[in-house]
């Protein structure tokens, strides 16, 4: 049986199967109570896939990757047997082409360039699925952490929340930017004025506006 390369550990999750997203906890605060057979016996844990075959037939559990997302995004090479991931549709024949992307800077890579990957997890099998976007994206997350709460403000201007673009702020505004958990140490101006190196320099106000959310 395959086990991750990154943790040794079986490919699969244990999640609770009565766990509730919406009642995380009971009124005084601790662990919700809710879940359990009907027997009374507590429910037994599902094991639910989590499996990601590189294109060098390494696995990875799919966060052990990540976590190890500021490597992989700049040496393009399995953290176990040092393959080199990527296909490149427009290789010019070079073993290990990195070229630097114009959209972004930060990391080299390529509109070009891909690494193809198989999921298995609680929703199937996903085949040919591209990571590297998703690797590059948190590799610069893990570099730069005042920009997490500003790509979720990103997203929600895409989406027109409004409402809770302004809960982000006010949140943001409350936390004293010292606290390694306060706001990720951005201020409400730097969330507004935000510019996305990962995507084309963009702020807020471009994507609002983009996606048709000018109100």
């Amino acid at each position: 049986m395959s086990v991750c390369k990154a943790c040794e550990e079986p490919l699969y999750l244990e999640v609770d199967p009565d766990y509730d997203l919406d009642q995380d906890s009971d009124d005084d605060g601790g662990p919700s109570s809710s879940s359990s057979h009907p027997s009374g016996q507590p429910s037994q844990p599902q094991q639910v896939p989590d499996d990601l075959l590189l294109p060098c037939n390494c696995h990875y559990h799919w966060q052990c990757l990540m976590d190890l997302s500021s490597s992989v995004a700049l040496s393009l090479r399995c953290p176990s047997c040092n393959t080199y991931l990527p296909t490149n549709s427009s290789s010019s024949g070079s073993s290990n082409p990195v070229p630097v992307s114009a959209k972004n800077p930060i990391l080299p890579t390529s509109s070009g360039i891909q690494i193809l990957t198989q999921y298995h997890n609680e929703g199937g099998l996903q085949s040919s699925l591209d990571i590297l976007p998703t690797l590059t994206e948190e590799a610069y997350l893990s570099s730069n952490p005042s920009a997490r709460p500003a790509r979720a403000m990103h997203t929600m201007a895409s989406e027109g929340d409004f409402a809770g673009i302004i809960e982000l702020l006010t949140d943001v505004a409350a936390s004293d930017p010292s606290d390694e958990d306060g706001g990720a140490g951005i201020t409400p101006s730097e969330l507004l004025t935000f510019r996305d190196p990962l995507n084309e320099g963009k702020t807020a106000l471009h994507l609002a506006v983009e996606n048709g959310r000018e109100e």
